[in-house]
């Protein structure tokens, strides 16, 4: 017989040492998987002790990979997640629930930097430094 487990116990469950996830109201154990998972391991551990089960239906997983899954299960969850009486940190806050992932927020940063540089460059390139200048506009 499986254990139950409450979405308070889950919520501890989101370390790299001690990883779950929920998927359809079964608890999974990805702890030993989590390098694995084609995603990378910062996937999971964004998400870990939370319901994936959304995010696992529109990603499309293959049979091999829900294979993998039956293969993980530990136990069920009671309830829904919107049960606990505790905030969790992984909650949509202003509406963010897509980019939580940490691998987004470097590449985003630098294309918001990247453009705020030709904007100011084009909108009055004789301020911009010369060198920059020279850089931006040598023949190749």
């Amino acid at each position: 017989m499986s254990k139950t487990y409450t979405w308070s116990e889950l919520q501890h469950h989101n370390k790299t040492e001690d990883l779950f996830i929920v998927v359809r109201g079964s608890v999974y154990d990805v702890t030993k998987f989590q390098h694995e998972h084609p995603g990378g391991p910062e996937f999971l551990l964004d998400q870990g002790g939370g319901d994936v089960t959304e995010l696992f239906e529109d990603a499309g997983h293959s049979e091999e990979a829900r294979s993998i899954l039956k293969k993980l299960k530990i136990g069920v969850v009671e309830g829904k997640a919107n049960d606990t009486e505790e905030t969790s940190s992984r909650e949509n806050i202003g509406g963010l629930a897509g980019f939580r992932s940490r691998r987004h927020t470097i590449p985003a940063f630098f294309f918001i930097v990247l453009g705020l540089l030709f904007h100011y460059y084009y909108q009055n390139p004789n301020t911009m430094l010369p060198a920059w200048r020279e850089l931006l506009l040598a023949p190749n």
